[in-house]
């Protein structure tokens, strides 16, 4: 099986198909299970592992949007399986205190958008990402001029790959498993 986004791609599934159905993202096992929409509050996946559980809105188009902090501040998120690299907007890296002097001296990048645009970029360490109640330090994050429309950053397979993923749209909620 190839590396996600690895060639041309056949077709998405987009969050308008996805939010019909419960979905099981195994990415260290690579396989998608879908499953029959949960919507009852004791719904949670059948994992062996520990996970951790995150409540969630859903917005006008489908997404799943959640907290998370960034350097201890609060921000909102939605996960992009189609997104290589997490990434977050320009503007949220400037409310966070993250000035245009700081992200000159950052590493530059071309990174593309969903429509394949070519988005000049910077790559910057912040001090810590906490998701779900796990804290990782010194992420690197593409800082770039997008303006998601759900949230402030997207998380993409950079941070998904080594987890185990179960987005429940019936029950408003995701399941992220521990490292």
């Amino acid at each position: 099986m190839s590396k996600p986004s690895s060639g041309p791609l056949d077709g998405l599934l987009g969050a308008d198909v996805l939010s019909d159905c419960d979905i099981d993202l195994d990415f260290p096992g690579r396989r998608i299970t879908f499953y029959e929409q949960q919507s009852c509050p004791s719904a949670a996946p059948e994992w062996a592992g520990s996970y951790a559980e995150i409540n969630t809105g859903r917005s006008l188009t489908d997404h799943l949007f959640f907290p998370v902090r960034i350097d201890g501040r609060q921000i909102v998120a939605i996960i992009d399986t189609g997104a290589q690299r997490s990434t977050l907007s320009t503007a949220t890296a400037k409310r966070l205190g993250v000035s245009e002097a700081i992200l000159v001296r950052d590493r530059v990048i071309t990174a593309h958008g969903a429509a394949g645009e070519q988005l000049s970029s910077r790559v910057h360490r912040f001090s810590s990402l906490e998701i779900g109640g796990e804290v990782m330090g010194s992420p690197e994050l593409v800082v770039a001029d997008i303006a998601p429309k759900d949230a402030d950053v997207v998380l993409g397979i950079d941070f998904l790959s080594s987890r185990r993923l179960w987005l429940s749209y019936g029950s408003r909620r995701i399941f992220l498993s521990h490292r």
